[in-house]
């Protein structure tokens, strides 16, 4: 199937400073980040978390990749996305619960995603799944700890976006990094859009980065949208802190419009978390 995008004409102004920070995320030169999420698997049949996806996205003029990770129970960093998943035997099974030799073949640990990130000269997104809602849910947050451990000893700190939707996992992380003067990585939260009887407003994400040491906010592109950009708008002028949008993808009503991604480019967001990678390349030379 062929689809066709309407290109639409944005005048842009650009309103923010330029970071002289040492990592790669707060470059904002080079704003908008195109980042692949977990490769480039939804537009070309390849599973997700792989170095073939990683590869494709990266080849589609991609600057940094996004890989979702969980603890296993031996202590592990696998890069699953779900909680429960099928072992090789058809079996269903918890992730944090099975050691890494139990999960599905193929599987990647971090230290594969790390080589290809060295090898490749770029940025990386490591979204870190530990989730309250989840049977495998560990409160002391041990997958914040070992992923900063593991991009430290690799030396790419500066390379790195960590995230994750539990506030205080992600917050763990940043602490842990605090503690050591050579860690540079940045650290983001990652929220949905909530039901409008539940909205917060810019001032109240503000706070929970505040209170969890954070760096960036990683918003869902229909949140930001439904706001009419004023969200983006507070965190780039107000707060002065990046932001990094992705969206839920296909099959979903949270799906990237080319005249969405030229908006925000145009706004100063601070990259696009999507496997749609040519789009976002098409939308980032409308930037200012």
């Amino acid at each position: 199937m062929r689809t066709f995008f309407l290109i639409l004409a944005f005048a842009c102004t650009s309103t923010h400073a330029i970071s002289s920070s040492s990592n790669y995320w707060s470059d904002k030169e080079s704003y908008p980040h195109i980042t692949s999420e977990l490769g480039f698997s939804n537009n070309l049949n390849v599973t997700e978390n792989t170095l073939d996806a990683f590869t494709k996205g990266i080849e589609r003029g991609a600057t940094s990749i996004e890989f979702t990770s969980r603890r296993s129970l031996d202590g592990k960093v696998a890069l699953i996305h779900n909680d429960v998943v099928e072992n090789d035997a058809g079996e269903k099974i918890v992730v944090e619960l099975t050691n890494f030799s139990g999960l599905p073949e193929g599987t990647l640990e971090l230290d594969d995603a790390l080589k290809f990130v060295v090898d490749q000269d770029i940025g990386f997104n490591i979204m870190m799944q530990n989730n309250p809602v989840e049977e495998g849910y560990d409160p002391s947050n041990k997958i914040a700890e070992e992923v900063v451990q593991r991009i430290m000893d690799a030396g790419l700190s500066h390379r790195a976006l960590v995230t994750a939707f539990d506030a205080p996992t992600v917050g763990t992380a940043s602490f842990a990094c605090e503690e050591d003067e050579d860690c540079d990585a940045m650290f983001g939260w990652l929220v949905m859009k909530l039901n409008p009887a539940r909205r917060m407003t810019p001032e109240d994400y503000y706070n929970v980065l505040v209170k969890y040491n954070l760096d960036a906010l990683i918003p869902e592109g229909e949140l930001v949208l439904s706001t009419d950009t004023a969200l983006l708008d507070a965190f780039v002028n107000t707060y002065d802190m990046p932001v990094f949008v992705w969206w839920m993808g296909v099959g979903t009503a949270s799906r990237e419009k080319i005249q969405d991604l030229k908006l925000l480019a145009c706004k100063g967001v601070g990259g696009f978390i999507t496997p749609r990678v040519p789009m976002a390349v098409l939308a980032k030379k409308n930037k200012p």
